[in-house]
């Protein structure tokens, strides 16, 4: 399988390379039958049933690899992450926010550094999560193998600005709680 070569100077594929690759691939494939689908079978380790000899050699070892598991999945036609997982990770994220502005609460400036942190990370995860990321995420999971959804160009696009804007987040947050830990103890008075 061969992708499309990088213009010139350029650090990812323009859509009509990623559409050519994206078809590339796609002839690797039996939709729904990972173990027929040269793309999962060729990499794989012969032990693990893949196929005697690779070029690129043995990616995997083992089926039950995750990296393997997540294309199979994808051949499938299935969401590789399950809705549990997801709700642990929601209900975990938002609590662990929660839990610096309580051991500050009675001193100050600590107490308003922790929750301006606070203020980043919920606007981080779940607002612009589940505004920009989230829905690029649902539209690439539940797209069947063969096909490529008509506006991935402007799904990528909310996708990559809601990881930016998450970062900034992120790092104000780090920021803010780095500030509010020297306040702590630095030899300012608590009060």
């Amino acid at each position: 399988m061969r992708l499309q070569l990088l213009s010139p100077g350029s650090t990812t594929w323009n859509e009509d390379q990623s559409r050519k690759n994206f078809e590339a691939v796609r002839q690797k494939v039996v939709p729904g039958n990972p173990v027929a689908s040269p793309l999962l079978i060729h990499p794989l380790r012969y032990e693990a049933g893949g196929d005697q000899w690779h070029g690129g050699g043995a990616q995997f070892t083992s089926a039950n690899e995750p990296e393997w598991q997540t294309i199979a999945a994808w051949v499938q036609g299935k969401n590789a992450v399950s809705e549990a997982t997801l709700t642990g990770t929601r209900a975990s994220s938002l609590t662990a926010t929660g839990n610096p502005v309580a051991g500050v609460r009675t001193r100050r400036p600590a107490l308003w550094l922790t929750l301006g942190a606070s203020v980043a990370l919920l606007l981080a995860f779940p607002v612009v999560f589940f505004a920009l990321v989230a829905p690029a995420n649902e539209a690439f999971l539940t797209a069947a193998p063969a096909a490529i959804p008509g506006n991935w160009m402007e799904l990528r696009a909310s996708w990559e600005t809601g990881h930016a804007i998450r970062f900034v987040l992120q790092l104000a947050a780090l920021s803010l709680l780095t500030l509010a830990i020297l306040f702590e103890t630095g030899d300012n008075p608590r009060s």
